[in-house]
Formats: C-alpha cells, sequence, structure tokens
C-alpha cells in the first residue's frame, strides 16, 4: 500500500510518503508560517523524492485534530480534495494519538501512564489519557479541553507527558505532579508524517473505508472567532 501522510494541526507540518509499510520520504517543518504556503509544495517534493506521483498513491491520510483551526482546514480540505480527485480512501488520525504513540518508546513499564496535551491557548491544553506498554497505546480518557491545573490534579499516577502543552506547561506540571512527573524525549512532542502514515495504515487495514468518505475535524472547542462573539 502506498500512502501520503500529512499533519498540519500545530506549528509544525509534516509529510510522509510510505510503500508497504516502509517509509520512503518524510519532510518537517517547524517554521511558524501559515501552512498554506508551504504543504502543497512539500507534497510534490515528498512524493517525487519518493519515485511516485499523485495517481501512484493508494490511500491518504491526515490528522484530524485537535489543533489550530487554521491548520486543520488547511490539511483536511488538502488531502481530501486529493482523495476525491483520484477515488481513493482517506483516513483521519486525532493528534494526540500520534503524540502518544510516539511517547510509547519512552515509557520505563508496561501499562504506564501517557498524557498527550497540545496547546490550545487561553491558558488551557487539548489532552488525553493512555496506556502504554512500550509501543502500543490505548485511550484511558475522552480527549478534552481543560486548564493544565486542573488535569494535573486528576494525575494520582507516574504519567510521561508529551506534546506542546507538555513543554508550555511543565514548570506548573512538575510543581503539581512532583515526582509523578516526568517528560518525553524531546523527539517525540512534535508530530512526525511517519507516525501518521503507520498509524493510518492501521486503520485503513481494520476496516474498508469507503472512497466517498468525508472527514471532519476534531476541534473540541470553538473558534477565537466564535468565542469571542
Amino acid at each position: 500500500m502506498k500512502l501520503l501522510a500529512v499533519d498540519t494541526a500545530t506549528s509544525s507540518l509534516s509529510v510522509a510518503v510510505m510503500d508497504a509499510g516502509s517509509l520512503c520520504t518524510e519532510i518537517t517543518r517547524s517554521t511558524g508560517e501559515t501552512h498554506a504556503r508551504h504543504l502543497m509544495t512539500l507534497v510534490e517534493t515528498a512524493l517525487g523524492l519518493s519515485g511516485m506521483s499523485v495517481a501512484d498513491l493508494d490511500a491518504f491520510v491526515v490528522t484530524i485534530g485537535p489543533g489550530t483551526f487554521t491548520g486543520l482546514r488547511i490539511g483536511l480540505s488538502s488531502i481530501q480534495g486529493m482523495a476525491t480527485a483520484t477515488s481513493k480512501p482517506v483516513a483521519g488520525i486525532s493528534s494526540l494519538d500520534v503524540l502518544a504513540d510516539q511517547a510509547a518508546p519512552s515509557c520505563q513499564a508496561s501499562g504506564s501512564l501517557v498524557c498527550a496535551m497540545l496547546d490550545a491557548r487561553r491558558q488551557e491544553v487539548y489532552a488525553g489519557l493512555f496506556r502504554a506498554d512500550g509501543q502500543a497505546v490505548e485511550h484511558v480518557s475522552a480527549f478534552r479541553v481543560i486548564p493544565p491545573a486542573d488535569l494535573a490534579d486528576e494525575i494520582a499516577e507516574p504519567c510521561l507527558m508529551v506534546g506542546s502543552g507538555a513543554l508550555l506547561y511543565q514548570d506548573l506540571l512538575r510543581e503539581k505532579l512532583a515526582g509523578r512527573f516526568s517528560l518525553a524525549a524531546p523527539g517525540a512532542h512534535t508530530i512526525r508524517g511517519e507516525t501518521v502514515a503507520r498509524l493510518g495504515m492501521a486503520s485503513l487495514e481494520r476496516e474498508i473505508i469507503p472512497v466517498d468518505r468525508v472527514l471532519k475535524p476534531l476541534y473540541l472547542r470553538r473558534s477565537d472567532a466564535e468565542i469571542n462573539a
């Protein structure tokens, strides 16, 4: 299976091409510039380096959120458009699932608690709790938007934190959790296209996805414009 995977959920941008479970090309940028400016260029570059064209792809994968509203719209509309134009299936993967998966290798014991969190602004984070066995992860809680201090109050055991929210609020979390706090390896905090592709391939293998499926973004909260209004 030949896959194109894209992440635009946060300030970083990542594109990956995978063939038969092996990574062909991955390009990740963290410049802070708008994703609309670079996404399609990176897609063309990644496909070219992989010796493929859009017509060669069997499926597409994209992160559906939570994350920035503008970023999610850019990624979803671009990938959905390519999937529709080529009549190929598209899988949606949560950005928090990706982060938890990337943090799993850092877990010291099977069944370790992992908290994936992204900065949601307004002194809040998008967060989800997981159990990890060093490789696979499973959901412990529903995804939600919550102040980081309130989230820390609910954690009563050692927890590995990962994501932009964990980095931003690490001092607060370390103070409230004390010895229960640990931070994932540096490379785990940026969403990688390779992880998106791998999780997407697993999703595509588990279920038959109709080629006309339309993905919906996972926002968790109204946009700032709606809140301000």
